[in-house]
């Protein structure tokens, strides 16, 4: 799954790839490691791109 956050003062949208550990990985669990990764002070879309 890929999402993405926008760096504000740049306008650039900034994908982030994140692999399913395992089969069983489901799409709410991978938007929580999304939520918890440590991004600069910028706004998070999350949309999913991928």
């Amino acid at each position: 799954m890929t999402v993405a956050y926008i760096d504000e003062s740049t306008s650039q949208v900034v994908p982030i790839s994140i692999e399913k550990e395992n089969e069983h990985d489901h799409l709410q669990e991978m938007m929580n490691t999304y939520e918890q990764v440590q991004l600069p002070e910028m706004t998070k879309a999350t949309s999913i791109l991928s």
